[in-house]
């Protein structure tokens, strides 16, 4: 079985999605060891088939793990193609309440790429309805995509709660809508890292610095755009705290990713 199952009170990985999570593990997790930590990766939801078998497979899966109160980690690669998975998954999230680490990525092709100017993916967002909220977060990593019609988001910045996050990054379009709500919040960050903010993102009233200048704390900064890069002046509020800067073009429309654990 491909997976890491071992003493209670450190982090266990699943990486098997061919079927509905255990029910045995996951009683067992919640009865005898409710304070363990499991992670969750490679999961791909929100891909349409026309193998009903398959569909049903990829329901069946995210209900298994709805209330999974053990969940401490999602690594998820979204399609957005089939809105019933999409909502789902919104109640996995949602009923994960001890969820800390959470990366929404999209599809990767096979060396591990995604090419953005060539968004393929589905129309169907997350469905989230105002006010709903996740528990709060310690690190969030969000690839974007294009937006959708009426210029929606996929899922908005209110579904996640900034109030403990630690390490952010943002990769993608349409950033410019995902960064406006938070420029008010004064977030205490130690990682920062925005990829591949388009040029739209740019020209809306300097978003991306303003929202750069209302964060503290922040010990690694990394910005790798398309168009403009913003001042050096805008770094000066992390003068006594700031440890890496990477200020750079974007050298072309791809990048691979990497899921860190930061446990």
């Amino acid at each position: 079985m491909p997976t890491r199952l071992h003493f209670p009170h450190v982090s266990h990985w699943w990486l098997y999605w061919e079927e509905r999570f255990p029910s045995v593990i996951k009683g067992r997790l919640h009865q005898l060891w409710p304070d363990a930590k499991l992670c969750l990766e490679g999961l791909s939801v929100g891909l349409q088939t026309h193998r009903d078998e398959l569909q049903i497979i990829d329901l069946n899966l995210l209900k298994s793990l709805v209330d999974f109160h053990n969940i401490h980690s999602i690594q998820v690669a979204i399609k957005y193609e089939h809105p019933v998975a999409m909502r789902w998954l919104k109640n996995v999230l949602v009923g994960s309440l001890n969820l800390r680490i959470l990366h929404l990525a999209l599809p990767r092709t096979r060396d591990g790429k995604v090419d953005w100017l060539a968004d393929g993916h589905g129309t169907d967002d997350l469905c989230v309805q105002p006010g709903e909220c996740l528990s709060p977060l310690t690190e969030l990593v969000f690839e974007t995509r294009k937006p959708l019609e009426n210029d929606r988001l996929a899922i908005p910045s209110s579904f996640f709660d900034f109030t403990q996050i630690r390490r952010l990054e943002l990769r993608g379009f349409n950033l410019d809508k995902f960064l406006l709500p938070l420029t008010s919040q004064l977030l205490r960050l130690q990682g920062l890292t925005i990829l591949y903010s388009n040029k739209l993102l740019e020209e809306r009233g300097n978003v991306l610095e303003t929202f750069v200048s209302s964060i503290r704390g922040v010990r690694t900064l990394r910005i790798i755009i398309s168009v403009r890069l913003p001042p050096i002046s805008t770094f000066f509020v992390f003068a006594r705290t700031l440890n890496t800067l990477e200020l750079r073009f974007a050298r072309q429309a791809y990048d691979s990713y990497t899921f860190s654990r930061g446990i």
